[in-house]
């Protein structure tokens, strides 16, 4: 098949980045052509490989786009459209990217399909009051997809209730976990401090500054811990201020937006990892973290419970979930990880495999090109 991905790209827009470049990459593994169309806000660190296509786009976090981020983002798949021709499919790598299907649909003779990671859906399904012509503009884009993925199925069940009728297909990240389950297991040090990590945008929704709450609340009991977090954001400010006014800079370190195996580096070292969220799709964080068989301590949101008690066959041992903004009851499941690190062994799970994952977006992505087809042509025949 002959593919063109619309989405964001390492360095640029967080978890869904890294999990939209290895879907290009592994559909390309199976033999597959995969032309990966990003847009970047910043020059730098950008890879640069055959079939990865970079352009400047200020790219929508929030369910609006600019009217000049739209027509930059049209203009450029019009562009690579005429440049290299007809495909198969256009994959939409994440919900931002549905304001471009009108012009898609303009250009390109078969299906789109849309991978639905959270971002959009959670605030159509939640509680957030959202404009009503906004809602159903939205709606609309949904429905003019040709096959929505849905990476967790929470979302798949959102996107029925909020969208109704339409092609929706639970499948996972075919996530490369290779790195996190060759970490080896880490045996906690009674006369250590409990390491602790968070790697996640430092932005409201990440709910950052209550981890640093929790380290407050773990300092003020004489507990000797230490956070190291991965991540930047508009949060970092505040963050940074309330660290100074409880005294904790030695026991919290920004360590800002790195590169991924720089993250895996700090996840080795860890041996509890913290996820705040308000909501999530199915947060890679806690699958890399079971991969590498740490304990994990994170608020009660569907993507989260959904990693912690349904990745697996069974519930993962070492994970806890509380109450959102739950400090307190974050705080107190740290320390009772922290204990039952040092009596059970940690032990191995069985991880889903990534190419079995790709191999089912392949069949997804064969079939649904060869249904279309059928249709069209019944459709001429009638």
């Amino acid at each position: 098949m002959n593919i063109l991905m619309l989405s964001v790209h390492p360095p640029q827009g967080g978890g869904s980045a890294h999990s939209s470049q290895e879907l290009a990459s592994g559909l390309r593994s199976l033999g597959h052509r995969v032309l990966h169309l990003a847009p970047y806000r910043s020059e730098a660190d950008r890879a640069n490989y055959p079939d990865l296509i970079w352009f400047a786009a200020d790219f929508p976090d929030g369910l609006q786009i600019t009217p000049a981020a739209q027509q930059v983002i049209d203009r450029q798949v019009q562009q690579v459209y005429q440049q290299y021709g007809q495909f198969d499919w256009v994959i939409l790598g994440r919900e931002s990217f549905l304001w471009q299907v009108p012009t898609i649909r303009a250009i390109h003779q078969g299906p789109i399909a849309v991978i639905v990671r959270g971002a959009y859906i959670n605030k159509l399904a939640g509680v957030e009051v959202v404009e009503p012509e906004l809602r159903q503009k939205l709606i609309h884009l949904y429905q003019s997809c040709d096959r929505i993925i849905c990476i967790a199925q929470h979302l798949a069940t959102s996107v029925q209730a909020v969208v109704g009728t339409a092609p929706i297909t639970f499948l996972p990240n075919p996530i490369d976990l290779s790195d996190c389950l060759a970490i080896p297991s880490l045996r906690p040090m009674p006369d250590k401090p409990i390491q602790i990590l968070m790697a996640a945008q430092l932005k409201p929704r990440k709910r950052p500054l209550d981890a640093v709450e929790i380290m407050r609340l773990l300092v003020a009991k004489g507990v000797d811990c230490y956070l190291n977090i991965c991540g930047e954001g508009i949060d970092r400010p505040e963050m940074s201020n309330r660290i100074q006014s409880y005294g904790l800079e030695q026991r919290i370190s920004l360590r800002g937006k790195l590169e991924r195996q720089e993250v895996i580096a700090y996840l080795q070292q860890s041996e509890i990892v913290l996820l705040c969220s308000d909501n999530e799709g199915r947060p890679r964080v806690l699958q890399e973290a079971i991969a590498a068989r740490k304990a994990i301590v994170a608020y009660d949101n569907p993507g989260s419970r959904e990693v912690i008690t349904s990745w697996l066959k069974n519930p993962w041992e070492l994970g806890r979930l509380v109450a959102i903004g739950d400090t307190v009851a974050a705080s107190e499941a740290i320390l009772e990880l922290a204990q039952l690190l040092g009596q059970t062994p940690k032990s191995s799970p069985e991880i889903p495999s990534s190419r079995q994952i790709l191999t089912q977006y392949e069949l997804l992505l064969q079939e649904s090109m060869e249904g279309r087809v059928f249709a069209d042509r019944a459709s001429n025949l009638s």
